[in-house]
């Protein structure tokens, strides 16, 4: 349990707003092209979300790999 713990902190929740704001933006400004397919919508900021959250995990390894 405090392995999930500490990969939840890793991943910074806080931050994850900042990757799906401009999704949620451009996805408002093609709303009219996307037809109802919504799943492509979800699957758009899911990816946002899984890179946001990858980069802080890359970034976290490096800072501690260079502290060592």
């Amino acid at each position: 349990m405090q392995k999930l713990k500490s990969f939840i902190n890793a991943a910074r929740p806080k931050t994850l707003p900042a990757s799906i704001g401009p999704v949620t933006l451009g996805l408002a400004l093609a709303g009219n092209q996307l037809n109802g397919k919504w799943h492509l919508a979800a699957l758009i900021a899911a990816c946002a979300v899984l890179l946001q959250i990858s980069a802080n995990l890359v970034n976290d390894y490096y800072d501690h790999k260079n502290k060592v």
